[in-house]
């Protein structure tokens, strides 16, 4: 990590960004990740002349996608809540660096630096009062490492709260492809959080997108679809070649992404387990 660049840093965020909007010209809501800080990982959630130029370099890379509102926010805390257009769904996008136990500036705060769970809590109640959908985003899964525990647990207490209101979780970071349940204090299932694999080939895996289907009403997911991008044919013709790796409902024999569909699956999979691992 000492190795890297803090304008290596600002320089592949904003080509990137610039790529994508080049090229596409639909809503699209980033989040900030933990390769933007320098050192990687870090950010002083104390000090905010020390992380400041993160946040004022990310925002001035995706000004055409977050406005105004959304900015001011976003330069405060790292996260953002926008409104998709022409509906009652809503994108709230939080900041990794707050989550994070190798964070080392989190150490001496593990309940709510920067008052970002605060935050969080209001734009869920909000959104309940205003009967709209909100779909989490964020960098970081908040299961496992290395998401901080203290931060989790509450994190978990809001998605409780408000399960009618949350339709879903997306996060990225661990280059791999799963989904985990969110669970109550009583054990049941109240959310499902999605992690979706890279678009590099970190580490030794082929790129990967995923193309997610959700009911125009209801604002409930209905599906996806995996996308993966063949190394070895794209390097031999020089041309991407994309192929559809999976349809979710369709590999596992399910009707939907509705929680009880995971739960479900789930304990089909113990069942498979068992199985495979009873000798004879």
């Amino acid at each position: 990590m000492w190795q890297q660049e803090k304008e290596s840093h600002q320089r592949g965020l904003k080509e990137f960004s610039e790529k994508l909007q080049g090229i596409y010209n639909k809503p699209v809501y980033p989040v900030l990740g933990n390769h933007e800080g320098y050192p990687c990982d870090q950010f002083d959630v104390n000090n905010p002349e020390s992380h400041g130029w993160i946040l004022t370099n990310s925002a001035k890379a995706w000004e055409k996608w977050l406005p105004k509102e959304a900015q001011e926010t976003y330069l405060k805390i790292g996260c953002y809540s926008i409104k998709h257009p022409g509906t009652k769904l809503r994108i709230v996008a939080l900041n990794p660096f707050v989550q994070m136990s190798d964070n080392k500036y989190m150490w001496g705060n593990q309940t709510d630096p920067l008052g970002v769970l605060g935050w969080f809590e209001n734009e869920l109640k909000q959104s309940e009062n205003r009967g709209e959908a909100v779909l989490v985003v964020g960098h970081i899964p908040p299961f496992g490492p290395p998401f901080n525990p203290h931060w989790s647990e509450r994190m978990v207490a809001l998605l409780d709260r408000y399960k009618n209101t949350v339709r879903g979780q997306m996060y990225g970071h661990v280059h791999e492809d799963y989904f985990a349940l969110t669970k109550d204090r009583s054990g049941q299932a109240i959310n499902v959080g999605y992690v979706n694999p890279s678009l590099s080939t970190y580490e030794y895996k082929h790129p990967s997108f995923r193309v997610y289907d959700m009911d125009a009403t209801s604002y409930r997911l209905m599906d996806y679809v995996q996308y993966t991008l063949n190394l070895t044919t794209s390097n031999a013709d020089k041309v991407p070649h994309w192929h559809e790796s999976y349809r979710f409902t369709s590999y596992y024999g399910l009707p939907s992404l509705s929680v009880r569909s995971h739960v479900n699956l789930v304990n089909q999979m113990r069942v498979w387990a068992r199985i495979v691992l009873t000798p004879g």
